[in-house]
Parts: C-alpha cells; sequence; structure tokens
C-alpha cells in the first residue's frame, strides 16, 4: 500500500494477505510519529482482515500507534450522536402544519396562540417561538394583509379587455393623458393592518388580501397630473355633484374614472362641447390609474408629521 521511495529502506516485502495487495515492512525510529502513508496501510490492512499485531510488526511501530489510528479512523466514520432534547415536529408533521395554515382565509389568519392551542389540545407541548420558527423552515412568515378592491368577475374581465386594448400604447400616446381623480383624507389614520401568514410569492394570494369598499372621510381633494407636471390640488367641500365636477374641469382636459359625478350626463355634455375625449375606463380600477401613487405619497407625508392635523382646515 505503500510506494517504494529513496527515503524509505524497504527490509521485507513479504505479503500479509494472500490478495494482491502488499504491505511493506518500512523501518522507522520508535516513537517518530506516522506519516499519512503509513496510517493508510494500517486502515487497509485491517479492512483486509490483518490483526493489529501482524500490522504493527510489519509497519514497524507498536501495537498501541495501530490501535490508536484504527481508533481515531473509527470515530470519524461514525456519525456523531445527536445531543440536547429532540425536535418537537419531524419534516411531514411541520408539512401538516403548513398545510393546516395555507388552507383557507381563516386559517391564514389564526394567531400563534391559537395555533399553539391546537397542539395543547393534541397532547403537544409546544411553545409559540418553535411554531413560528418552524413555519419560517416553510418560508411561511406572518405578513401585514395587503388591501385590493372588491372586483367582481365581470370588471376583472373588463379590467383585461382594456389593459390588451392598451397594450401596443407608446409613451407618445401617454403624453396626450391628463389623469385625474379624487382621494379623501382623515385627520387620522383610520385603516387597520391584519397579519396573515403566506409566502413571499403570495402577497396577492386571494386569501392573503383584505377586501376594500370606497367610503366618505374626512375631506375629499380632486387633483390630476399629466406628462408636462402635477395640476392643481383642490378641495372639495360638501357634497360633489356633478356641477362641482364641471367646476373643476373647465380649466382642464381632464379623462376620469366611472364615479357618478363623472359619468353625468352634465358632465359628458361639458366634456363634448369642450372638445375633451375621454379615455374609456374599466370600473373598479382605480390601481390602472398612475395617480394614486400620487395619492399614497401624500399619505405617506401628512403621517410623517410629529403632529397630526387638528382640524380639516389645517389639514387642507
Amino acid at each position: 500500500f505503500f510506494n517504494k521511495s529513496a527515503s524509505h529502506k524497504v527490509t521485507h516485502d513479504l505479503p500479509l494477505h494472500k490478495s494482491s495487495c502488499e504491505i511493506y515492512r518500512i523501518s522507522m525510529c520508535r516513537g517518530k510519529e506516522l506519516t499519512e502513508g503509513q496510517k493508510g496501510g494500517i486502515i487497509t490492512a485491517k479492512k483486509l482482515g490483518h490483526t493489529p499485531s501482524e500490522i504493527s510488526r510489519v509497519i514497524g511501530c507498536s501495537r498501541s500507534s495501530v490501535l490508536r489510528v484504527l481508533a481515531t479512523h473509527e470515530s470519524q466514520e461514525s456519525p456523531k450522536q445527536r445531543t440536547g432534547r429532540p425536535r418537537i415536529l419531524n419534516e411531514s408533521e411541520r408539512k401538516k402544519l403548513k398545510f393546516s395554515i395555507t388552507k383557507n382565509k381563516n386559517t391564514r389568519r389564526q394567531t400563534l396562540s391559537q395555533i399553539r392551542l391546537n397542539f395543547i389540545n393534541n397532547n403537544i407541548n409546544i411553545s409559540t417561538r418553535t411554531i413560528r420558527k418552524e413555519l419560517a423552515k416553510e418560508n411561511i412568515h406572518s405578513r401585514i394583509q395587503r388591501h385590493k378592491p372588491l372586483i367582481s368577475e365581470i370588471n376583472k374581465t373588463k379590467r383585461l379587455s382594456w389593459a390588451i386594448a392598451h397594450e401596443h400604447w407608446t409613451v407618445e400616446d401617454f403624453k396626450n393623458i391628463v389623469w385625474s381623480d379624487e382621494s379623501t383624507y382623515t385627520q387620522f389614520r383610520t385603516s387597520g393592518f391584519g397579519h396573515v401568514f403566506r409566502e413571499p410569492s403570495e402577497e396577492f394570494h386571494e386569501d392573503c388580501i383584505a377586501a376594500t369598499v370606497r367610503r366618505s372621510a374626512g375631506r375629499m381633494f380632486w387633483g390630476c397630473f399629466s406628462w408636462i407636471g402635477l395640476g392643481p390640488l383642490v378641495p372639495l367641500v360638501g357634497r360633489v355633484t356633478a356641477v362641482t365636477h364641471c367646476e373643476i374641469l373647465r380649466n382642464y382636459a381632464i379623462p376620469t374614472d366611472n364615479a357618478p359625478v363623472h359619468t353625468a350626463k352634465k358632465a359628458r355634455s361639458f366634456l363634448t362641447s369642450s372638445n375633451i375625449e375621454l379615455l374609456p375606463w374599466p370600473a373598479q380600477s382605480p390601481d390602472l390609474n398612475p395617480i394614486e401613487n400620487i395619492w399614497s405619497f401624500i399619505e405617506v407625508k401628512i403621517r410623517q408629521h410629529d403632529t397630526q392635523p387638528s382640524s380639516i382646515v389645517q389639514l387642507e
């Protein structure tokens, strides 16, 4: 098992075994550290069935050195027994946990305490911290649920048709559009944030969003912008009607959504008489209007102040 070299004098070349493998006696001084080649020869000879005494005679080292090499080799090959407390959930049970949480909208909205109670009822003592860690291994985390308008199937079809119809519009086409809309701001933030368990790719999964509906509160503002820049931000005091809308539009060329005041006969007549072409707009599609990004920016700026507006006048 060792190559003959100038640094080793071969003093014995009788095989220890009838196999084609041969172990040569290599002269060495007592107490000298074994080379890696000698250690490999000891291990191989042991696998061939030779005793430690036979190996020590041929290698030219003590029997205790042979035993030490063999013991070290066996300890490295043998897997170490895991220490500490055993895992509460194995991989199969962790998969079942993931399935039980992601079954539907209600199961995704459980708290960690509720999930833990289910384990306790099945005689499994587990902490909420462990549950969180086990879910993380399955890439499931508690995240704030996204808010999205509740859209009917009919309007989903209309939205898709609108997108396909404008798929090939160029930047030059969109330069001719003035984007407008209304948005309501309140003195204090009123919308809450709920948490759901989901994977990163499930941000807008049907079970992970909170449907929103339109409501009136605080002060409503009308605004617009185009490729050229920002338009005015107009506070709307009192009830907004078609007449109010026409007054706003008198100096601006605006495409509008399907709010009643926008689609009223009086508003459409005004747009026609002013040679303003109305961009067709699918219902329940505020996300298609880029002005929504400006409304969000304004909301963030309002909430970044150290003190919130103390009145509607201050909000304006």
